[in-house]
């Protein structure tokens, strides 16, 4: 029997041990191990096989449902053997069966968007909150401050495959394929983020770059997850193949360097096999490798290569590293920027970096950044000569160093400078032998007279009688052979001047005919002419041709007397009119009215309604509304009725059954119960209230529906779903000062809230209000100690708005230096209703040596990732660890916690995620590769606390009881106040500082282990929604201390 135990061990995962059993044989999906004589008395079974002969088969639909989205109709069919097949319901298609059958069958809205039939049959998209467009495919929110931001998959920003999709109201996401991850899935990580389950090894597919699982004999599947039924046949048969089964073919002994995937040395051995590790590599593959690329204390994109160079790669080898240079950079980090990179400099210039700047050095002419540019020697032209009195340049043609001009006739000269006086005719001007007043422009081998008033012509020699009249509208003037002025008008114009328009319209030559009687159209005015703006159906250039759409039918009739011989037909424009006997009508009275009265009545929620009815000849036509249908619309099928299930049974009542169904039209109607809603009536009415003040998102309704159950879960869940709102909706849910405080002072003088107090929200604590915000001036300096100085303040907690399942009312006071950040995990003092509080404190200051004698940090920028403001603190610096997982499992960070601003808060979907880093792990304290040592400077406060009732108060109500709503007004009150002092016994501080001269021994026993001491990380959280948050600061600021070494 002892081999036979061996085997169970093997295939632990496969089986189930079963007890005795009175089965005389087992089922195929079973093995006997031990029999008496024909009989097993001990049956081993599949995993969720059940039975003592291992006969009962898991229900696959219940195992694996095919869905548990309530918008998804599937039907799911068990199909034995761990198989199951999943089909849409009735009426139902998509890839998530959740797309009606109907007009919307072949219309797609993205993004949570929902198809919508209008009256008239079109279909459109009803997009959600902050999407738009026709396929609701643009995400574009717009903030309280104004101003919108559009996020769209239209620019697919997904490399490697990668299917791009908006998500939860935010922005743009990227679905990667398998082995790439990243915001554009950019990064190759193998097998880093690719899981084989039931033992399987993952190695990397050297053709296409794919993960991929080789699986132990009996499972299949991308991750190994399917197993097969083995049989008693068979087992000891695959026991023998695992046994001389080679495990390293194919070889998983893979380590990679310098991005090349290597293989080492593998030996194998029974079920197993060991790689023989080149240094620099551990694991069971090798595939650990230490990044010799990782930067200290920065993020995971930053490495040794990129610091200046910012898109250069780093390649990981073993103890080494090589690095990958953009195009501008080069050096053996590439620290040197090369300016000249993808600069060339035309025309012989060199190229040379000048303080980060490329810069090129032409040679004799040419100019420009790279030289590109011939000097322009025409710029300004030189090529300049006279015509008419009017300078002019020539065509300038630039040469290098020099330029040509391209001189028109009658000029010469290297610029063209020189032109013959042409005006001059045997030393006289040649313009004035008749008109004195007449002035001569030199051309180019020609000239031009300009004539006075009384004159014209080439040489100023004709007689102009024009010379004071005025033309209008382009007219000419001209000399009559009388030597008169006379203006030749345009057409159009007339008059002595042309002055006057002539009316073509007047009387109106546009007249067309329409029924009989005789209409004009508009005429316009044109100049010679006229335009007649025609009606539809009239033509023509006076709109006078109207063809007869009264055409005559072959018996000499008009097309309205085909059918009623006393029809009269009227033509129209591009119509006609008839005019119909009693018995008959339609356009042309050609039938009778079988729509009157209307026989097209269908029925929907119980009432009846009349649908469109077109008369026909002898007949009429129905256009049914979708939903119904038969000649007259009357059938309509019950969409109440739950398949297979009896006629009290409908599609309302599987939950609610006090639920009741209305049938419409392809639809239906739930009216809920008082404790139910939802369209069918599945979710619970408290679940319904939470979901809405967080957006109803879908993936929070289980969750809630657990709460329900669970209540105490709201405390870990509630900063969670106030992660996702504003932090102005955030507050808004927490108490205000006015509602917290009814009066505070300090030093015995009250305070003013908007002065003295600082207001911060936490999404675990709540408001927090800070009095004495590290304010060091004169006026907060401590004068007093003992109960007459200190913070006093009367507050109420208002215990019926606290949810008594959840947690109990009460304050929270902190007490810690201003210079650091607290935690709902901190120290906190608790302040029940009706009571007196007095917290007394007395701070106490560390100090350790670094170096040789110790590690300690300075500042937070010593360790890794540190999120809080303030000194560094271990708490602080273990939360950035955490932080830092929680981004690695889940791709955002736990909102309880500080994050950079960039950082998106984790939602209530990623719960379970969340969760499950410290389910795993357990604290971050314990992490072996979360390094936060003590901080080399620390104060911490020791506190006594006090707490007393104040039953004098109850005798303040007596007077009231005669009146029953007085007094319960009275004790109310009463039982809500809170009253809370913070105080210093004297005003001094202890300073425990170490010196080399004492050994670390000593001084911890000195200080009792407390300088070692932090806060324990843990993920305990408190749900108050008020709290008062107290900084005590420096109480000496300009006091002496009492050092105590």
């Amino acid at each position: 029997m002892e081999w036979f135990f061996e085997v169970i061990l093997l295939y632990r995962f496969f089986y189930i041990a079963v007890g005795q059993s009175s089965c005389t044989s087992c089922t195929d999906y079973g093995a006997c191990l031990e029999k008496s004589g024909a009989t097993c008395t001990s049956c081993v079974c599949p995993k969720d096989f059940s039975g003592d002969c291992c006969e009962t088969e898991p229900d696959a639909c219940s195992l694996n449902p095919c869905t548990t989205s309530l918008s998804e109709h599937w039907n799911c069919t068990n199909l034995g053997h761990g198989q199951r097949d999943c089909k849409c319901q009735e009426g139902f298609t998509g890839t998530k069966c959740d797309t009606s059958m109907s007009l919307c069958e072949k219309v797609t809205c993205y993004n949570g968007g929902t198809c919508v039939v209008a009256a008239n049959n079109v279909t459109s998209c009803n997009c959600s909150k902050s999407f738009e467009g026709k396929s609701c495919e643009t995400y574009k929110p717009c903030t309280q401050y104004g101003g919108c931001k559009t996020y769209d998959c239209t620019k697919n920003p997904c490399k490697n495959g990668g299917t791009c999709y908006v998500k939860n109201d935010i922005k743009t996401y990227c679905d990667c394929p398998d082995g790439y991850k990243d915001a554009n899935c950019s990064t190759f990580d193998g097998c880093k983020y690719w899981t084989c389950d039931n033992g399987g090894t993952c190695y990397v597919n050297g053709t296409d770059n794919v993960p991929k699982c080789s699986c132990l004999k009996g499972w299949n599947g991308k991750h190994c997850e399917n197993g097969y039924k083995i049989t008693f046949k068979n087992f000891l048969k695959i026991f023998v193949e695992i046994s001389e089964t080679n495990n390293c073919n194919p070889n998983p002994c893979i380590y990679e360097e310098f991005g090349v995937k290597n293989t080492t040395t593998c030996t194998t051995s029974l079920g197993d096999y060991t790689c023989d590790c080149p240094s620099g590599t551990t694991g069971k593959n090798c595939s650990d490798n230490i990044d010799d690329c990782k930067r200290s204390g920065t993020l995971k994109k930053d490495n040794l290569c990129n610091t200046i160079d910012k898109s250069a790669n780093c390649s990981d080898g073993l103890g080494e590293y090589k690095c990958l240079c953009s195009a501008a950079y080069y050096g053996d980090k590439c620290e040197t920027y090369d300016a000249c990179f993808n600069v060339t400099c035309a025309n012989g210039g060199n190229c040379s970096t000048v303080n980060n700047k490329f810069k090129c050095d032409c040679v004799e002419g040419y100019t420009g950044d790279k030289c590109q540019i011939m000097t322009d020697n025409c710029n300004p032209n030189p090529c300049v000569y006279t015509e008419y009195g009017v300078k002019k340049n020539a065509i300038c043609t630039n040469k290098v160093a020099n330029y040509t001009c391209n001189c028109p006739s009658g000029t010469s000269g290297n610029n063209c400078e020189i032109n013959p006086d042409d005006c001059i005719l045997n030393g006289t001007s040649i313009c004035n032998t008749i008109d004195e007043e007449a002035t001569c422009l030199d051309g180019l081998d020609a000239y031009k007279c300009k004539c006075g008033q009384e004159y014209q012509g080439d040489q100023c020699t004709m007689y102009n009688a024009c010379f004071n009249v005025t033309c209008l509208n382009g007219a000419t003037c001209t000399t009559t052979a009388e030597m008169q002025p006379l203006c030749n008008c345009v057409k159009g114009y007339t008059g002595t001047l042309c002055e006057t328009v002539v009316d073509n319209c007047n009387p109106n030559p546009c007249i067309y005919i329409e029924h009989g009687e005789t209409k004009t159209a508009k005429c316009t005015t044109l100049i010679g002419d006229y335009k007649c703006t025609c009606p539809a159906g009239a033509n023509g250039k006076n709109c006078s041709t109207n063809p007869n759409e009264c055409l005559p039918n072959a018996s000499g009739g008009n097309i309205c007397n085909k059918v009623d011989l006393n029809a009269t037909c009227s033509d129209g424009l591009n119509n006609y009119t008839c005019s119909c006997t009693d018995e008959y009508k339609g356009a042309q009275c050609q039938m009778t009215d079988n729509c009157d009265p209307n026989p097209c009545i269908y029925e929907e929620w119980g009432i009846k309604n009349e649908t469109t009815c077109t008369n026909l000849l002898a007949d009429y036509y129905c256009k049914c509304p979708l939903g119904s249908s038969g000649k007259n619309c009357t059938n309509n099928t019950d969409d109440c009725q739950r398949t297979g299930k009896g006629l009290l049974d409908n599609i309302c009542n599987s939950v609610d059954k006090g639920a009741k169904c209305a049938d419409g039209l392809n639809e239906y109607r739930c009216t809920c119960s008082a404790e139910y809603t939802g369209p069918q009536c599945k979710m619970t009415v408290i679940v319904w209230k939470v979901a809405q003040l967080f957006g109803g998102l879908d993936d929070v309704i289980n969750l809630l529906e657990d709460v329900v159950k669970t209540p105490n879960l709201i405390k870990d869940l509630v900063p969670f779903l106030l992660g996702q709102q504003s932090r102005e909706n955030q507050s808004a849910m927490s108490w205000s000062f006015d509602e917290l405080f009814l009066w505070a002072s300090y030093e015995r003088n009250e305070l003013d809230y908007k002065q003295d107090f600082t207001l911060t929200f936490d999404t675990t604590l709540g408001n927090c209000y800070t009095f004495n915000n590290g304010n060091c001036s004169r006026r907060w300096s401590s004068r007093r100690s003992g109960s007459d100085g200190g913070f006093h303040a009367l507050m109420k907690v208002q215990q019926l708005n606290y949810l008594a399942w959840i947690d109990t009312a009460s304050l929270v006071v902190f007490v810690h230096p201003p210079d650091e950040s607290i935690f709902a995990e901190s120290v906190r003092y608790q302040a029940s209703p009706n009571t007196s509080t007095s917290i007394i404190t007395q701070r106490n200051a560390y100090s350790r040596l670094s170096g040789k004698y110790g590690t300690c940090v300075k500042s937070f920028t010593e360790v890794g990732s540190y999120y809080y403001s303030g000194n560094y603190t271990t708490a602080g610096c273990f939360r950035g660890c955490y932080q830092d997982a929680v981004y690695e499992e889940c791709g955002c960070m736990d909102p309880r916690y500080a994050m950079p601003e960039e950082m998106s808060a984790c939602n209530m979907s990623v719960w379970n995620c969340v969760k499950g880093i410290t389910d795993e792990r357990g604290d971050a304290s314990n992490w072996k590769d979360c390094k936060c040592p003590s901080p080399c400077s620390e104060s911490q406060f020791d506190s006594a606390f006090a707490k007393s009732s104040f039953p004098s108060y109850y005798f303040s109500c007596e007077g009231l009881k005669n009146d029953a709503t007085k007094y319960r007004y009275c004790m109310g009150n009463y039982t809500d106040m809170v009253y809370v002092s913070v105080y210093i016994p004297r005003l001094t501080r202890k300073v425990f500082a170490e010196v080399p001269a004492m050994s670390l021994t000593q001084f911890l026993s000195n200080v009792g282990g407390i300088a070692g001491l932090f806060i324990g990380f843990s993920m305990i959280t408190i749900f108050d929604f008020s709290f008062i948050f107290i900084w005590i600061g420096w109480v000496l600021c300009n006091k002496n201390e009492e050092k105590d070494k």
